[in-house]
C-alpha cells in the first residue's frame, strides 16, 4: 500500500476483456483503490510480483494465458454474463440460408453448425482472404470487433460472433443476439461459452493482507472460477479448444422451475422429496459440459446439479461421466456375431 493509503491497482483498458470494465466500477466504490492503466500487462505483472504495486485486474482467460511466478489470485469481482453473442440485423432462426458468419473460436464454429448446418461460418483470417481486405492483428481484439462490425455494415458478412465486453468496448451500437445457455428452453439450441468467461480477478503478491478488499470481492464468483478451472485441469489438452463450460451458483426454487419447464422430472426426483420439497434451500453449485464433433452433428454433454459443500465431488463425477461417454463416442466398433459389421465412431474430435 503506499504511503497515501491507497491501494495500486494495475489494469489494462485496451483489451476489451471486461476486466478494465471491472476495475473501473472497482475504483468508483472504494476510495482506497487508485487505477494505474498499462498497455502491456505482462510487464505490469512483473513489477507486481518484484513489489512494485498492490494489485492486478485482469480477464481469467488472460491470467490462465500468462501465469507469472509469485502472483496468486486473490479473488475475483462480479461476474458478468458469460455468454457470446452474436451481432447481426436478425436472430440466428431468421438469417437468411447460407448467411455468411465469422467466429474466431473453434467451438463456436461447431456450436453455429449444430444450429444452423447451412451457415458458411468463417475465422477472421479466412473472411479476411474472401473478401481482399486486410485483417488487424488477431490480439488487438478491438481492432477486430470494428473491422468486422465495418465488413457487417457493408455486406460483405451477415454476422459475427464477440463477447459481451468486446461488444462494449468497440461501442457497438447494432443488434445483438445472446448465444445463451438456453435453461427453461429447450425447444431452442444451447450455446455453452467457452470456459472461463466473464471472470474479473484480482491478482497479488502472496500473503497480501486479503481483508482490505474483502467487501469488493464475490464470493459466488471466486467459487465459480475455481470449478471451472479443476474442470480445465482434467480435460484432455487436444479438446480444450471446443469445449464448452459454465459453472454458476443457483437457487433451488429457480432450478426447479426451469426442470418443471423442462419436464425433466428424473433431475426433479433428485432434488425433491415424496412431498415434492425440496431437499435443501441452500444455494447448488451448476456445471454444464460439452464437446461437438467438427461439423456439430454429434454433441457430448453432461450436466450436474449439487449442494454447495459437494462441489467438488460432482466435478470429479462429471468429468469421469464426460471422459467414459467422449471414449465411447470416439472409439472403433469391431465387427463382432452378436453386434454385426464393424463400425466407425460415432464421432471425430480432430479439428
Amino acid at each position: 500500500m503506499s504511503e497515501e493509503g491507497t491501494l495500486q491497482v494495475y489494469y489494462d483498458p485496451s483489451l476489451g476483456d471486461g476486466a478494465g470494465a471491472g476495475a473501473r466500477r472497482l475504483a468508483a466504490k472504494n476510495q482506497a483503490i487508485s487505477l494505474h492503466s498499462t498497455d502491456d500487462l505482462c510487464a505490469a505483472a512483473t513489477r507486481l510480483s518484484q513489489g512494485e504495486g498492490d494489485l492486478m485486474a485482469c480477464s481469467a482467460e488472460w491470467a490462465i494465458a500468462n501465469p507469472t511466478s509469485g502472483l496468486t489470485v486473490v479473488g475475483t469481482l462480479a461476474r458478468k454474463e458469460p455468454t457470446l453473442i452474436m451481432v447481426s440485423d436478425d436472430k440466428m432462426e431468421y438469417l437468411a440460408k447460407s448467411a455468411i458468419i465469422v467466429a474466431e473460436l473453434e467451438l463456436c464454429r461447431r456450436q453455429l453448425l449444430r444450429a444452423r448446418s447451412d451457415l458458411e461460418i468463417h475465422t477472421p483470417q479466412s473472411i479476411a482472404e474472401l473478401s481482399g481486405i486486410e485483417c488487424p492483428e488477431l490480439n488487438d481484439k478491438v481492432a477486430l470487433a470494428t473491422w468486422l462490425e465495418e465488413l457487417r455494415q457493408r455486406g460483405e458478412i451477415d454476422g459475427f460472433v464477440i463477447s459481451r465486453s468486446l461488444f462494449d468496448a468497440a461501442n457497438i451500437k447494432s443488434r445483438r443476439h445472446t448465444l445463451g445457455l438456453q435453461r427453461g428452453e429447450s425447444s431452442r439450441q444451447r450455446f455453452l461459452p467457452p470456459p472461463w468467461q466473464g471472470f474479473t480477478l484480482l491478482m497479488a503478491r502472496h500473503g497480501f493482507p486479503l481483508d482490505i478488499i474483502i467487501e469488493d470481492l464475490d464470493e459466488s464468483a471466486f467459487l465459480a472460477f475455481n470449478l471451472e478451472s479443476k474442470i480445465m485441469h482434467g480435460i484432455d489438452e487436444y479438446i480444450r479448444s471446443f469445449i464448452g463450460l459454465y459453472a454458476g451458483q443457483r437457487q433451488i426454487g429457480t432450478v426447479l422451475r426451469e426442470l418443471d419447464a423442462d419436464d425433466d422430472l428424473h433431475l426433479r426426483t433428485e432434488l425433491t422429496d415424496a412431498y415434492d420439497k425440496p431437499l435443501s434451500t441452500k444455494p447448488r453449485v451448476e456445471l454444464m459440459l460439452e464437446v461437438l464433433n467438427r461439423d456439430g452433428t454429434v454433441t457430448v454433454s453432461v450436466e450436474r446439479i449439487a449442494p454447495q459443500d459437494e462441489a467438488g465431488e460432482a466435478v470429479i463425477r462429471l468429468l469421469q461421466t464426460f471422459t467414459d461417454l467422449v471414449e465411447i463416442a470416439t472409439m472403433e466398433h469391431l465387427a463382432s456375431p452378436r453386434l454385426g459389421e464393424a463400425r466407425p465412431p460415432m464421432m471425430s474430435l480432430e479439428d
